[in-house]
């Protein structure tokens, strides 16, 4: 089977000779790889620094958006820093207010405790209610809080 194309003096030799120096061809042993299963995910929490808590309060600004129809709680909070966005089924106080107090309870698991939630004027029948732990502030009518707000424009501008 040696010389098969005419005109070829590529021999067993020179072909033995060309792996020697060149090794396998990267694309030829790429394809015939088996996969190997990838690394498992670690889904345990990293332990916040301690030290942290004395410095850091979170303040939680509270509203909802209305994106495409379909109404979102919208949350961010002061120091820490992180926005929390859940679709919710209705806009009925009750379920805001069940909303905010599983946003409360996620900065609770790691160890922030939230004072105050500051929210527009269409929440003022929460803090009426009196449901939370927390100090629900509600600013003045024809105002809004604009952290929030301006939370609230990045992510309509993001979801265009």
């Amino acid at each position: 089977m040696i010389n098969i194309i005419k005109n070829n003096p590529t021999t067993k030799r020179d072909v033995k000779m060309e792996l020697e120096m060149l090794g396998r061809s990267k694309y030829g042993v790429e394809g015939k790889k088996v996969r190997r299963q990838p690394d498992t995910i670690i889904t345990e929490p990293f332990p916040v620094p301690t030290s942290i808590f004395y410095y850091i309060t979170p303040v939680l600004y509270v509203d909802v958006v209305h994106i495409n129809q379909i109404s979102f709680l919208v949350s961010l909070s002061k120091n820490v820093h992180y926005g929390v966005i859940k679709a919710l089924d209705s806009i009925k106080i009750l379920v805001i207010e069940d909303e905010i107090k599983r946003v409360n309870c996620m900065y609770d698991v790691r160890g922030f405790h939230v004072k105050y939630v500051l929210v527009d004027v269409q929440f003022k029948t929460i803090k009426d209610r009196g449901q939370f732990s927390v100090i629900v502030n509600v600013v003045a009518k024809g105002e809004h809080v604009l952290e929030i707000e301006r939370f609230n424009r990045i992510i309509k501008e993001r979801t265009k």
